[in-house]
């Protein structure tokens, strides 16, 4: 095979679209400022769905974010609680590690987990053996790819530290004021 100036550029070519097509996807999946923290909604939110509304972002990369409300009541008496405006018909249950299935998707920075489905969330009250801390949810909160970069940026939202304690311990009418009272996450450093 001769060697031309063509077959240069063109191995060149594929090189980088190698390069990109390894080292892109490595970037957006990388976690974001948000990720496994706690947004807390601003008065810019006021009026809105959101208004005064605390979420738990179970995931936020350059794909997007997923977060699960944890301070409004449920859509229907009796019901789940409401996680978000999406999905609002399928289940999450947010739960300490102590119990977990193959469909549990663990964080273990945050020793929690998720398990996605209605079976786990009917299935878990009659459990011998309960998770020490779980909520059912309806729905989740979702954002596209830099979406939520840009409500933060407009300062619609606060990122704080997650704190086990105001997610699970603290009264959903009162987590909004408890949160907007606690100091705000130092910006996450993510690797080159």
């Amino acid at each position: 095979m001769k060697i031309t100036r063509k077959n240069i550029i063109d191995a060149v070519g594929l090189l980088a679209l190698a390069v990109l097509f390894v080292w892109f996807p490595y970037k957006l999946k990388r976690p974001d400022v948000a990720d496994h923290r706690i947004l807390v909604a601003t008065e810019r939110m006021e009026g809105g769905i959101f208004d005064k509304t605390v979420i738990l972002i179970l995931r936020h990369n350059g794909y997007g974010a997923m977060g699960l409300v944890l301070n409004k009541p449920p859509l229907q008496k009796g019901d789940a609680d409401w996680g978000g405006p999406v999905g609002e018909n399928r289940y999450y249950t947010l739960h300490s590690l102590d119990v977990s299935t193959k469909k549990t998707v663990k964080i273990p920075d945050l020793q929690l987990g998720y398990t996605k489905g209605e079976a786990f969330a009917k299935e878990i009250g009659g459990m011998k053996t309960k998770p020490e801390e779980y909520i059912i949810f309806k729905g989740y909160s979702g954002w596209g790819r830099g979406q939520l970069d840009r409500e933060l940026a407009g300062h619609r939202w606060t990122v704080i530290d997650f704190n086990r304690d105001l997610v699970f311990h603290t009264s959903p009418k009162k987590m909004w004021d408890a949160a907007t009272r606690m100091p705000l996450a130092e910006p996450k450093k993510n690797p080159p």
